[in-house]
């Protein structure tokens, strides 16, 4: 039985690289909390019985690099998807063969390909069976979490390649993808545009409304993580910023941003609610000083794209390691499910998606070679659209529209069903994000006045 990595005996091992330099044999430079090849290669760093994790505390380093040649990267000429690098140089997305991104297969049998379903009386994307104590008052570190327990190794997050209709919108988006100028920032009809405006306003969506198109207005209605505290309180001083307190708020953003940073990579085991807040808050902290303007912020936070893209991951095994149901199972109950529940895990998927996307087009603003490596959108990720279950104010309510009122899942970007059977007021917030990098600011626009009727 292996030992507990983070108790008195740890330090038996000889081994002093991390498991996946060992695995592959390949040189590790042991730093902490992520090696350079796992930054790299977008892969989990497990130091496992040789490294105290009490080392990480003032060791955080990211290293931005290109992928090595252990693992080739997927290059193409004929297909178009995000990209997801670790490598911060900035442009728009390129091409891909078909032939090596990987595909789920398309039998009839195989429910969890199917992009999108219209879900009027089943229910949706399965409830991770750890949530279920995600709202106790125990919002600290717990070794009890089965994903980090000396008995069981962290788990790979299950990876369902993408289908045929996630190609097929990959390929829609080639317009917007191939034909990015940093004039477009300024042009009212461009995604581009409306992409960075919408992500410098989820600041505000925060700082006055205590949520966003990705984080529920009741998540953490109960008990909050002080994390989450720290951020609204910084959104809320960012938000209403005068000529004569700048500075002051400018230093209270960089030193809240750095003992974050610091205190989460020293903290060891956490709850499901607690890895959801910490990415939330540096999703937010990241979309400040990106997007301010600010040429130091931004050079000495570009760092920290890694730490928030590991976190995604680890949120992706929150969602798709799930030990009580199946995505068959689940999509022919018809009953709603606890309204709690489904507010955490529609947070979580959601802040999976638009984590992946902000990082994302931040990247191919840089460099459009960012787009050879399709990282995380080779897979599926999925989500609810629906306005009314999202804005559902109370129990009582959801349950009444999860009955009434139609529902979608989406894969990633895919639309075409939804454009089909959809109308203007299933749209809420976050689905308008997406639509517009999908559709464009126009037709999006179209799309959602015409069929709101």
């Amino acid at each position: 039985m292996p030992t507990d990595p983070f108790s008195s005996d740890s330090t038996a091992s000889r081994q002093k690289n991390c498991d996946s330099c060992v695995r592959v044999k390949r040189r590790c430079d042991r730093r902490t909390p992520i090696c350079s090849r796992c930054a790299a290669k977008h892969l989990r760093c497990n130091y496992g019985k040789t490294k105290r994790l009490s080392r990480a505390v003032g060791q955080h380093q990211h290293t931005e690099q290109s992928s090595s040649t252990d693992e080739p990267p997927l290059i193409s000429s004929d297909f178009t998807s995000f990209a997801h690098e670790l490598t911060l140089n900035y442009d728009f997305l390129g091409d891909l063969p078909l032939h090596d991104l990987p595909t789920a297969p398309t039998t009839a049998g195989n429910v969890d390909s199917d992009p999108v379903m219209v879900v009027n009386g089943t229910n949706d994307i399965p409830i991770d069976p750890q949530i279920t104590t995600a709202h106790s008052n125990d919002l600290v570190v717990q070794q009890q979490d089965p994903a980090f327990t000396s008995d069981h190794r962290p788990v790979e997050m299950v990876k369902v390649p993408v289908d045929d209709e996630c190609v097929e919108a990959y390929r829609s988006m080639t317009s917007f993808c191939h034909n990015i100028q940093s004039w477009h920032a300024y042009d009212p009809k461009k995604p581009l545009n409306y992409l960075i405006a919408r992500y410098k306003a989820l600041v505000n969506d925060i700082a006055t409304h205590n949520a966003t198109p990705f984080l529920h207005q009741h998540l953490y209605r109960d008990n909050t993580p002080p994390c989450i505290l720290t951020c609204f309180m910084t959104a809320v001083l960012y938000a209403n910023r005068t000529k004569t307190n700048m500075s002051m708020v400018m230093q209270a953003l960089h030193e809240r941003a750095l003992d974050f940073v610091s205190t989460e990579v020293s903290c060891g085991v956490a709850t499901p609610i607690r890895r959801l807040a910490r990415t939330q808050t540096l999703f937010i902290y990241q979309i400040i000083r990106l997007l301010d303007g600010d040429v130091i912020l931004r050079s000495r936070s570009e760092k920290d794209t890694s730490l928030l893209e590991i976190w995604l991951d680890d949120l992706c095994e929150i969602r798709d390691n799930l030990d009580d149901a199946t995505e068959l199972s689940v999509f022919l109950l018809r009953k709603a499910p606890d309204w709690d529940q489904w507010v955490f895990a529609e947070s979580l998927r959601r802040t999976i998606v638009l984590g992946y996307s902000f990082i994302t087009l931040y990247r191919v603003m840089k460099d459009m070679k960012a787009a050879e490596d399709p990282g995380a959108w080779a897979y599926i990720h999925r989500w609810t659209l629906s306005r009314h279950l999202w804005e559902a104010a109370s129990s009582s309510h959801f349950e009444r529209m999860w009955n009434e009122r139609p529902r979608f899942v989406i894969s990633n970007y895919s639309f075409a069903s939804f454009l089909e059977k959809g109308r203007g007021e299933d749209v809420d917030s976050f689905a308008e994000i997406l639509l517009n990098s999908y559709l464009g600011v126009d037709q999006t626009a179209d799309f959602v006045s015409v069929k709101d009727t």
